[in-house]
């Protein structure tokens, strides 16, 4: 049975609509429960979100200060959770997906990307071609490691352990290694 709004009637009493108002009160707890613990289904939990559904935003809503709201955009053709804290454009942060920001080489036969975070973390992620020995290397792109170097590592893989050290070069775009064996490495760099 659909929602029927106008019912009460006026002028009924409530033994006229008695069937309608229960239908009413089924139809609430139907559509209620499509993204809510059900009403009476105890532990505590009734009322609780399990999923929530939101259609995609035209644009941030700018609502009134102190107001603050989450809603989805459109990023590249894939829905993306925003956060507004009132109604200033500066103050709007994208919570989910991750950004390239950038692919390239690294001048040694090896390539990288760089992928940013809703947090402003830049990733680097690269893989150098085989080399023994040291070797320095420089990023082809723009994007440079910062001045806050989180952390960074590197792995050799191929045949056998080798051991390796990893130096970026923070306010650069250029790093050296230094293997014990020749094998390619992939590296790991986190910053802002």
């Amino acid at each position: 049975m659909a929602y029927d709004q106008t019912i009460p009637a006026t002028g009924h009493s409530a033994s006229e609509d008695y069937s309608t108002i229960r239908g009413n009160f089924a139809q609430l707890q139907s559509s209620f429960s499509i993204n809510h613990t059900p009403l009476g289904s105890g532990g505590g939990t009734e009322g609780y979100h399990t999923k929530i559904y939101m259609p995609l935003a035209i644009s941030d809503p700018n609502l009134a200060s102190p107001a603050s709201s989450i809603y989805l955009k459109t990023v590249s053709a894939a829905s993306q959770l925003f956060f507004q804290n009132g109604n200033s454009s500066t103050n709007v942060v994208q919570l989910t997906g991750s950004i390239l920001l950038e692919t390239g080489n690294d001048g040694q036969g090896g390539v990288y990307s760089v992928f940013q975070t809703p947090w402003a973390i830049k990733i680097f992620i690269g893989q150098t071609a085989s080399f023994s020995g040291s070797r320095n290397f420089t990023l082809s792109g723009s994007q440079t490691f910062g001045s806050n170097i989180y952390t960074s590592l590197a792995t050799p893989f191929g045949s056998g352990p080798i051991a390796v050290a990893f130096s970026p070069n923070g306010s650069l775009k250029t790093f050296n290694m230094q293997t014990a064996g020749n094998a390619p490495v992939r590296w790991f760099v986190m910053t802002t």
